[in-house]
């Protein structure tokens, strides 16, 4: 389950997001893509609509431009979260326009953010770690460098079955 792709939004808006805030910082196409590790022809292809980001893409673009995930989506996001046995860093709640660093200590468990919320849709990354993912009747496995994305508000359970901690990057967006 690696490397999954942002479904939600139209490819070409994102692209035209994304190009739209590379050239409000004058930055190359060469510069963008060198700092976060990709090709220029990838980065291309992303701003012309003809491929989609990978939310580890899209994660660093948000990073290196400072801007949000909503910024790029094209969406407002505003859901809540539970978490039982996992910590989430300083800053605004997890649903807000931006990511959250969540850190799953070993034993711990974590409710998907949009289960429940039709409109809603989870992406998140593993940063380091392994991750148990549960949506019913199926467990995944994810490790550092994979990433999910969670439609339309499916119930879903994170664990952590690993004897070290997981660092997870999370963003929801859409749901009531």
């Amino acid at each position: 389950m690696t490397s999954h792709r942002v479904e939600q939004v139209a490819e070409d808006d994102i692209g035209q997001r994304i190009r739209s805030a590379r050239i409000a910082q004058g930055l190359s196409l060469r510069r963008v893509a060198s700092a976060i590790g990709v090709s220029a022809s990838l980065l291309s292809l992303v701003e012309n609509g003809r491929t989609k980001p990978s939310i580890g893409t899209l994660t660093a673009l948000v990073g290196h431009f400072g801007i949000s995930f909503d910024d790029v989506m094209g969406e407002s996001a505003d859901a809540g979260a539970g978490a039982g046995g996992a910590t989430e860093d300083s800053g605004p709640r997890f649903g807000s326009d931006h990511p959250f660093l969540v850190t799953l200590e070993p034993g711990a468990t974590l409710l998907a953010g949009g289960a429940g919320q039709p409109d809603a849709t989870e992406y998140a990354y593993v940063v380091s770690g392994e991750l148990t993912l549960c949506v019913d009747p199926v467990v995944h496995i994810l490790r550092a460098g994979d990433s999910l994305t969670l439609e339309g508000g499916r119930p879903a359970e994170y664990r952590n079955d690993g004897r070290v901690a997981v660092e997870v990057v999370r963003f929801l967006t859409g749901g009531a």
